[in-house]
């Protein structure tokens, strides 16, 4: 699912980075899952020492829910050099 970089090079940097950033959240998305699945295992066979994955889950949601946010910055960045690029001769 992730980009060749040799894809990436030959469109705009703007879209780099976000492919780059779409990457990123998919990496922490991915890993939040596993964390959570591995905890909620824990759980029911009744293990009490699984704060430090949890903590761990945390943290990868949060990497997540920023990677997130950036992505959405760089798509709406995206949709607007679209927008002027296609309107600017009107």
């Amino acid at each position: 699912m992730c980009c060749n970089c040799q894809d990436i090079a030959h469109v705009s940097r703007e879209y780099s980075d976000f492919i780059r950033e779409y990457n990123k959240f998919l990496k922490y998305y991915i890993k939040t899952s596993l964390f959570f699945v591995v905890i909620n295992s824990l759980i029911e066979s009744k293990n009490t020492q699984i704060l430090d994955l949890h903590i761990q889950a945390i943290e990868a949601h949060i990497a997540a829910t920023n990677a997130s946010i950036k992505l959405m910055v760089l798509y709406a960045l995206l949709v607007q050099k679209y927008w002027n690029s296609t309107h600017a001769n009107n």
